[in-house]
């Protein structure tokens, strides 16, 4: 929040994927491993410890964060 405040956005996620079921969950994770992408879960936590954030070390090119506040996800 403090860096979002700062506006500091250095290293945002390429896509922000939103999948209604399972099924688009492994699509998801399918088509982040066939490009390299790194998969980033969104459960709904704080995200104090940069959790979330997108790799920065040079690991992986692209990033998806995927949100999971489906009930599906949670169980």
């Amino acid at each position: 929040m403090v860096r979002a405040l700062q506006r500091d956005y250095a290293n945002p996620p390429d896509v922000a994927a939103f999948p209604e079921t399972e099924g688009d969950v492994v699509d998801l994770l399918d088509w982040c491993a066939g490009i390299g992408a790194a998969a980033i879960p969104y459960g709904g936590g704080s995200s104090v410890v940069g959790g979330v954030e997108s790799p920065s070390d040079g690991a992986y090119r692209d990033a998806a964060t995927i949100d999971l506040r489906h009930e599906w996800a949670l169980s």
